[in-house]
Protein backbone atom coordinates (compact mmCIF):
# COMPACT_ATOMS: atom_id res chain seq x y z
CA UNK A 1 0.00 0.00 0.00
CA UNK A 2 1.27 3.51 -0.78
CA UNK A 3 1.95 5.21 3.05
CA UNK A 4 0.81 8.74 1.13
CA UNK A 5 -2.37 8.37 -0.50
CA UNK A 6 -3.27 4.80 0.99
CA UNK A 7 -4.05 2.97 -2.27
CA UNK A 8 -2.64 -0.24 -3.35
CA UNK A 9 0.84 -0.30 -5.30
CA UNK A 10 1.16 -1.49 -8.69
CA UNK A 11 4.01 -3.46 -9.31
CA UNK A 12 6.50 -2.31 -12.08
CA UNK A 13 6.94 -4.81 -14.71
CA UNK A 14 9.02 -4.90 -17.68
CA UNK A 15 9.73 -7.98 -20.11
CA UNK A 16 12.03 -11.16 -18.54
CA UNK A 17 14.14 -10.65 -21.59
CA UNK A 18 15.42 -7.11 -20.30
CA UNK A 19 16.01 -8.56 -16.71
CA UNK A 20 17.28 -12.20 -17.22
CA UNK A 21 18.81 -11.79 -20.93
CA UNK A 22 19.29 -15.02 -22.87
CA UNK A 23 23.30 -15.42 -23.33
CA UNK A 24 26.41 -17.50 -22.47
CA UNK A 25 25.81 -17.43 -18.57
CA UNK A 26 21.99 -19.00 -19.82
CA UNK A 27 24.09 -21.76 -21.80
CA UNK A 28 26.28 -22.95 -19.19
CA UNK A 29 23.66 -23.12 -16.66
CA UNK A 30 22.06 -25.87 -19.76
CA UNK A 31 25.20 -27.57 -19.74
CA UNK A 32 25.21 -27.51 -15.83
CA UNK A 33 21.98 -28.93 -15.65
CA UNK A 34 21.34 -32.81 -16.65
CA UNK A 35 23.93 -33.23 -13.76
CA UNK A 36 21.69 -33.34 -11.09
CA UNK A 37 19.80 -36.10 -9.83
CA UNK A 38 16.72 -35.95 -11.80
CA UNK A 39 18.60 -35.35 -14.54
CA UNK A 40 21.00 -38.22 -14.16
CA UNK A 41 18.19 -40.36 -13.53
CA UNK A 42 16.22 -39.28 -16.75
CA UNK A 43 19.23 -39.83 -18.96
CA UNK A 44 19.76 -43.35 -17.25
CA UNK A 45 15.97 -44.83 -17.31
CA UNK A 46 15.56 -43.45 -21.21
CA UNK A 47 18.94 -45.39 -21.89
CA UNK A 48 17.62 -48.62 -20.52
CA UNK A 49 13.95 -47.83 -22.49
CA UNK A 50 16.08 -47.59 -25.71
CA UNK A 51 18.20 -50.74 -25.20
CA UNK A 52 15.80 -52.75 -23.48
CA UNK A 53 12.41 -51.95 -26.20
CA UNK A 54 15.82 -52.15 -28.74
CA UNK A 55 15.96 -55.74 -28.05
CA UNK A 56 12.80 -56.41 -29.14
CA UNK A 57 13.00 -55.47 -32.74
CA UNK A 58 13.10 -52.70 -35.33
CA UNK A 59 9.47 -50.97 -34.49
CA UNK A 60 9.29 -51.46 -30.68
CA UNK A 61 12.64 -49.41 -31.19
CA UNK A 62 10.94 -46.78 -33.49
CA UNK A 63 8.65 -46.66 -30.16
CA UNK A 64 11.53 -46.44 -27.64
CA UNK A 65 12.81 -43.52 -30.03
CA UNK A 66 9.62 -41.72 -29.30
CA UNK A 67 8.87 -42.41 -25.77
CA UNK A 68 12.70 -40.59 -25.55
CA UNK A 69 11.73 -37.75 -27.76
CA UNK A 70 8.43 -37.13 -26.14
CA UNK A 71 10.70 -36.75 -22.85
CA UNK A 72 12.96 -34.52 -24.66
CA UNK A 73 10.12 -32.35 -25.69
CA UNK A 74 8.97 -31.87 -22.32
CA UNK A 75 12.01 -31.20 -20.91
CA UNK A 76 11.54 -28.13 -23.59
CA UNK A 77 8.21 -27.17 -22.29
CA UNK A 78 8.51 -27.62 -18.51
CA UNK A 79 11.21 -25.44 -18.69
CA UNK A 80 10.01 -23.09 -20.60
CA UNK A 81 6.89 -22.79 -17.97
CA UNK A 82 9.65 -21.94 -15.45
CA UNK A 83 10.71 -25.73 -14.28
CA UNK A 84 14.51 -25.88 -13.28
CA UNK A 85 14.16 -29.13 -11.72
CA UNK A 86 12.76 -32.26 -13.88
CA UNK A 87 10.16 -33.92 -11.89
CA UNK A 88 8.16 -35.98 -14.11
CA UNK A 89 8.57 -37.42 -17.45
CA UNK A 90 5.17 -36.07 -18.97
CA UNK A 91 1.85 -37.04 -20.32
CA UNK A 92 1.53 -40.37 -22.35
CA UNK A 93 -2.04 -40.73 -22.67
CA UNK A 94 -2.06 -40.62 -26.57
CA UNK A 95 -0.03 -43.35 -27.94
CA UNK A 96 -0.13 -41.36 -30.93
CA UNK A 97 0.96 -37.96 -29.75
CA UNK A 98 3.29 -38.76 -27.44
CA UNK A 99 5.22 -41.39 -28.77
CA UNK A 100 4.53 -41.19 -32.72
CA UNK A 101 3.84 -38.01 -32.70
CA UNK A 102 7.46 -36.91 -31.41
CA UNK A 103 9.56 -39.00 -33.80
CA UNK A 104 7.18 -37.44 -36.98
CA UNK A 105 7.89 -33.95 -35.35
CA UNK A 106 11.53 -34.44 -35.29
CA UNK A 107 11.64 -36.06 -39.29
CA UNK A 108 10.31 -33.06 -40.43
CA UNK A 109 12.99 -30.48 -38.37
CA UNK A 110 15.67 -32.99 -39.89
CA UNK A 111 14.50 -32.16 -43.08
CA UNK A 112 15.39 -28.57 -42.78
CA UNK A 113 18.84 -29.68 -41.63
CA UNK A 114 18.99 -32.32 -45.29
CA UNK A 115 16.40 -31.63 -47.11
CA UNK A 116 17.73 -28.43 -49.23
CA UNK A 117 20.91 -29.83 -49.68
CA UNK A 118 19.34 -33.36 -51.31
CA UNK A 119 16.98 -31.69 -53.29
CA UNK A 120 19.54 -29.75 -54.83
CA UNK A 121 22.14 -33.24 -55.32
CA UNK A 122 18.97 -35.10 -57.03
CA UNK A 123 18.50 -31.75 -59.09
CA UNK A 124 21.94 -31.58 -60.39
CA UNK A 125 22.18 -35.67 -60.38
CA UNK A 126 25.64 -35.36 -59.01
CA UNK A 127 26.95 -35.67 -55.15
CA UNK A 128 30.22 -33.66 -55.58
CA UNK A 129 31.11 -30.98 -53.01
CA UNK A 130 30.01 -27.47 -54.21
CA UNK A 131 30.22 -24.21 -52.48
CA UNK A 132 26.51 -24.11 -52.82
CA UNK A 133 26.06 -27.04 -51.01
CA UNK A 134 28.65 -26.42 -48.26
CA UNK A 135 26.07 -23.15 -48.47
CA UNK A 136 23.11 -25.17 -48.15
CA UNK A 137 24.70 -27.46 -45.27
CA UNK A 138 25.45 -24.41 -43.60
CA UNK A 139 21.94 -22.82 -44.18
CA UNK A 140 20.18 -26.22 -42.53
CA UNK A 141 22.20 -26.59 -39.82
CA UNK A 142 21.33 -23.34 -38.45
CA UNK A 143 17.81 -23.40 -38.88
CA UNK A 144 17.19 -26.88 -38.26
CA UNK A 145 17.23 -25.97 -33.90
CA UNK A 146 14.23 -23.65 -34.94
CA UNK A 147 12.35 -26.61 -36.61
CA UNK A 148 13.01 -28.90 -33.60
CA UNK A 149 11.85 -26.29 -31.37
CA UNK A 150 8.63 -25.73 -32.99
CA UNK A 151 7.99 -29.22 -32.87
CA UNK A 152 9.25 -29.55 -29.25
CA UNK A 153 6.78 -27.12 -27.99
CA UNK A 154 3.56 -29.16 -29.89
CA UNK A 155 2.76 -26.89 -32.87
CA UNK A 156 0.71 -27.64 -35.51
CA UNK A 157 2.39 -30.09 -38.41
CA UNK A 158 2.71 -27.96 -40.37
CA UNK A 159 4.07 -25.18 -39.35
CA UNK A 160 7.68 -27.17 -38.50
CA UNK A 161 7.62 -26.55 -42.51
CA UNK A 162 6.31 -23.26 -42.62
CA UNK A 163 8.81 -20.70 -43.76
CA UNK A 164 7.51 -17.68 -42.31
CA UNK A 165 7.95 -19.88 -38.60
CA UNK A 166 10.94 -21.60 -39.35
CA UNK A 167 13.19 -18.56 -41.16
CA UNK A 168 10.54 -15.61 -39.98
CA UNK A 169 11.44 -16.23 -36.09
CA UNK A 170 15.23 -16.52 -35.86
CA UNK A 171 15.27 -13.54 -37.86
CA UNK A 172 13.47 -11.80 -34.83
CA UNK A 173 15.48 -13.46 -32.53
CA UNK A 174 18.19 -12.43 -33.96
CA UNK A 175 21.58 -12.81 -31.78
CA UNK A 176 19.64 -14.84 -29.19
CA UNK A 177 19.15 -17.37 -31.90
CA UNK A 178 22.60 -17.35 -33.12
CA UNK A 179 23.90 -18.43 -29.99
CA UNK A 180 21.14 -21.17 -29.33
CA UNK A 181 22.22 -22.65 -33.38
CA UNK A 182 25.82 -22.55 -32.71
CA UNK A 183 24.99 -24.68 -29.52
CA UNK A 184 23.28 -27.00 -31.26
CA UNK A 185 26.40 -27.62 -33.71
CA UNK A 186 28.43 -28.24 -30.63
CA UNK A 187 25.99 -30.56 -29.25
CA UNK A 188 25.72 -32.70 -32.61
CA UNK A 189 30.02 -32.46 -32.79
CA UNK A 190 29.99 -33.56 -29.25
CA UNK A 191 27.46 -36.32 -29.75
CA UNK A 192 29.66 -37.51 -32.46
CA UNK A 193 32.39 -37.73 -30.54
CA UNK A 194 31.70 -39.01 -27.74
CA UNK A 195 30.33 -41.80 -29.72
CA UNK A 196 33.50 -42.31 -31.60
CA UNK A 197 35.09 -42.48 -28.12
CA UNK A 198 32.44 -44.77 -26.53
CA UNK A 199 32.88 -47.38 -29.91
CA UNK A 200 36.80 -47.18 -29.46
CA UNK A 201 36.68 -48.30 -25.65
CA UNK A 202 33.57 -50.87 -26.55
CA UNK A 203 36.06 -52.27 -28.72
CA UNK A 204 38.73 -53.27 -25.66
CA UNK A 205 36.29 -53.13 -22.89
CA UNK A 206 32.92 -53.46 -23.66
CA UNK A 207 30.36 -51.45 -22.66
CA UNK A 208 26.99 -52.02 -22.32
CA UNK A 209 24.63 -50.82 -24.44
CA UNK A 210 22.45 -49.15 -21.97
CA UNK A 211 25.49 -47.02 -20.77
CA UNK A 212 25.75 -45.82 -24.03
CA UNK A 213 22.90 -44.51 -24.44
CA UNK A 214 23.03 -42.56 -21.62
CA UNK A 215 25.99 -40.87 -22.22
CA UNK A 216 24.58 -39.80 -25.36
CA UNK A 217 21.52 -38.46 -24.22
CA UNK A 218 23.11 -36.14 -21.50
CA UNK A 219 24.22 -33.64 -24.47
CA UNK A 220 20.57 -34.05 -25.65
CA UNK A 221 19.30 -32.99 -22.69
CA UNK A 222 21.72 -29.72 -22.60
CA UNK A 223 19.97 -28.83 -25.85
CA UNK A 224 16.78 -29.12 -25.12
CA UNK A 225 17.30 -27.33 -21.73
CA UNK A 226 19.09 -24.01 -23.76
CA UNK A 227 15.93 -24.30 -26.09
CA UNK A 228 13.44 -24.55 -23.17
CA UNK A 229 15.45 -21.35 -21.74
CA UNK A 230 15.10 -19.62 -25.04
CA UNK A 231 11.24 -19.86 -24.67
CA UNK A 232 11.02 -18.95 -21.24
CA UNK A 233 13.00 -15.39 -21.58
CA UNK A 234 11.54 -14.69 -25.00
CA UNK A 235 8.83 -17.20 -26.44
CA UNK A 236 6.13 -13.65 -26.52
CA UNK A 237 7.65 -13.61 -29.51
CA UNK A 238 7.05 -17.18 -30.52
CA UNK A 239 3.68 -16.72 -29.77
CA UNK A 240 3.38 -19.06 -26.56
CA UNK A 241 1.71 -17.96 -23.98
CA UNK A 242 0.39 -14.54 -23.40
CA UNK A 243 2.43 -11.23 -23.07
CA UNK A 244 1.83 -11.08 -19.72
CA UNK A 245 3.36 -14.13 -18.80
CA UNK A 246 6.82 -12.69 -20.06
CA UNK A 247 6.32 -9.61 -17.35
CA UNK A 248 8.12 -10.31 -14.27
CA UNK A 249 8.36 -7.33 -11.29
CA UNK A 250 11.69 -4.85 -11.56
CA UNK A 251 12.73 -5.81 -8.13
CA UNK A 252 12.58 -9.18 -8.76
CA UNK A 253 11.92 -10.76 -5.66
CA UNK A 254 12.71 -7.95 -3.32
CA UNK A 255 9.53 -6.36 -1.59
CA UNK A 256 9.63 -3.23 -0.65
CA UNK A 257 9.64 -1.93 2.47
CA UNK A 258 6.40 -1.54 4.85
CA UNK A 259 5.92 1.16 7.52
CA UNK A 260 5.94 -1.15 10.68
CA UNK A 261 9.08 -2.66 9.04
CA UNK A 262 10.72 0.77 8.67
CA UNK A 263 9.61 1.63 12.40
CA UNK A 264 11.61 -1.14 13.53
CA UNK A 265 14.71 -0.46 11.37
CA UNK A 266 14.77 3.20 12.54
CA UNK A 267 14.29 2.15 16.44
CA UNK A 268 17.62 -0.53 15.70
CA UNK A 269 19.36 2.32 14.19
CA UNK A 270 18.99 4.73 17.28
CA UNK A 271 19.42 2.19 19.68
CA UNK A 272 22.21 0.08 17.95
CA UNK A 273 25.69 1.33 20.03
CA UNK A 274 28.52 3.78 17.90
CA UNK A 275 30.84 2.15 16.50
CA UNK A 276 33.95 1.60 18.86
CA UNK A 277 31.81 2.25 22.29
Amino acid sequence: MCLLCGGAAQPIRVRRALLEPFGIETLKEAVRWPFHREGLLTALACGIVLWLLGLAGLLAGFFAFGVVLAVLFHITTSTAQGEDEFRHAGDFSSFFEHVIGPVIRAALAGWWAYGPLLAYLWWRKDVSITPVAVLLLAIGAFLSPMALLTGALGTPLHQILNPMVVIGYPLRLGRDYALLAGFALLISLCESLLLAVMQVIDQYVGLPNALQNTALLIPALMLFRAMGLLVRVRGDELGYGGESAYLVPVLGRLRPVTGQQMTALNQNIRTRPASGS
